[in-house]
């Protein structure tokens, strides 16, 4: 699980406070007693006790107080000493449904040849329909010698999904490529690229959006019933782990997602975030704009933001700065949150020069969200307002001038991110 914990991630407990004479109007249906509720209210840090009508927390205090609301249909907790904190949101999950899948037995470190082995025992042990996949390091990816052809070898037929450890790029065996429909002269598509021969076909190595479009592709070989049941299987595990909201990109293609999202029907509250694939002739700039942001048939979760990622792990930009200037545009029409994952300082540099080019917007008001895993760029930490933390969650948040909230997100655990099934090998 990628989670940013902002400092404003929770919406306090105090925040939704009434007052007591107005809670008394009418009986709570469940109260905490005897316990110790922390409220993430720094003028008022710790309370005894907590009454909650229906969604919402309507008091917070003494347990003697708190308990003098209750009715004769209210239900009681005595919590004798237990911790109460509220739901932990997590800023950024990555979850999407997985066709059924052989996960090999590999890490980031290792080489080819046990990359060849883990597939060798896992083409034996699994079914021919059945893909195999596996996390490679930059050692293997940058390999020259490491195609589909030499998947091929080590595997024949089998469709064979390596993803690099950054989640920037795959290598696909020949399978795997006719599977998602990529031919040896598919163009790149606009934000990535496809490692060529020198005859111009594709070797096998995606990268960035062509990567992530072929992504796309596998996710959505899964069946309506399969995408409900990953994304039960995934709030189940949210929620055993304290967390009740959630900010969610999926490669599903967005139509697909939400209608898991209603049929699901899970009490965890998604913020499904747009995350659109592009093509050759440029970004689909429309994925998910015909949704509303709430609906009646999935009352826990809304559509709210679209994502991009702008550079690759060495800082290469994956669009013009005209482009980007469009993506600012775009929200600012919309009124939408923009969302965009930024590894270099020069990709910052460049929106921000692209933000400060709009005169007269108010940046602050609009969010525009960065989110990295590097360190704080150019001097953002010496005008931040953020510092950073460990708890759950490692993060920073500070703003430039522009008015840019600045994600900082850490690996922690990877269940939360994890869709579909897999046996290891």
């Amino acid at each position: 699980m990628e989670i940013t914990c902002f400092r404003s991630f929770v919406v306090t407990l105090a925040s939704s406070l009434v007052t007591l004479a107005l809670a008394a109007q009418k009986a709570p249906d469940l109260v905490l007693i005897n316990g110790r509720v922390f409220t993430a209210d720094r003028s008022n840090p710790r309370a005894e006790a907590v009454a909650i009508s229906g969604n919402t927390i309507v008091a917070v205090g003494r347990s003697d107080a708190i308990g003098q609301l209750a009715g004769p249909s209210t239900m009681r907790i005595d919590l004798q000493g237990r911790v109460v904190i509220p739901g932990i949101n997590d800023a950024h999950t990555e979850h999407a449904p997985s066709p059924e899948s052989f996960i090999l037995s590999i890490t980031p470190e290792s080489t080819f040849d046990g990359v060849g082995l883990a597939l060798i025992s896992a083409a034996d042990e699994s079914p021919a329909v059945t893909w195999l996949t596996g996390t490679v390091g930059q050692q293997v990816l940058i390999d020259p010698a490491v195609t589909a052809a030499a998947l091929e070898k080590v595997a024949p037929g089998r469709k064979v999904m390596l993803a690099s450890s950054t989640g920037h790029a795959f290598v696909f065996s020949p399978a795997a490529l006719t599977a998602l429909k990529i031919r040896r002269d598919t163009p790149d598509p606009v934000g990535g690229s496809f490692e060529r021969a020198a005859n111009g076909d594709v070797t096998g190595k995606a990268f960035e959006y062509a990567a992530w479009n072929a992504e796309r592709r596998f996710v959505d070989s899964v069946s309506d019933d399969e995408a409900v049941t990953s994304l039960r299987d995934f709030a189940s595990a949210a929620i055993r782990d304290g967390v009740t909201s959630v900010q969610n990109v999926s490669r599903l293609p967005f139509g697909r997602y939400e209608k898991s999202v209603r049929h699901a029907d899970v009490p965890l509250r998604i913020r499904m975030i747009r995350s659109p694939g592009t093509d050759a002739n440029g970004r689909d700039r429309g994925e998910g704009s015909n949704f509303a942001a709430r609906d009646r048939e999935r009352k826990y979760s809304i559509v709210s933001g679209t994502e991009w990622v702008l550079d690759s792990p060495s800082g290469q930009l994956n669009f013009h700065t005209s482009e980007i200037s469009q993506m600012l545009a775009d929200s600012l029409a919309a009124n939408d949150q923009l969302l965009l994952r930024v590894e270099n300082e020069r990709t910052v540099a460049a929106l921000f020069d692209a933000m400060k080019a709009m005169a007269g917007v108010d940046w602050k008001s609009k969010r525009v969200r960065f989110e990295t895993d590097r360190e704080v760029p150019g001097n953002c930490g010496d005008r931040g307002s953020g510092e950073r933390r460990w708890a759950a969650e490692k993060s920073v948040e500070c703003w430039d001038s522009c008015g840019a909230s600045f994600a900082w997100r850490y690996q922690f655990v990877s269940k939360h991110h994890a869709g579909g099934h897999g046996d290891h090998a």
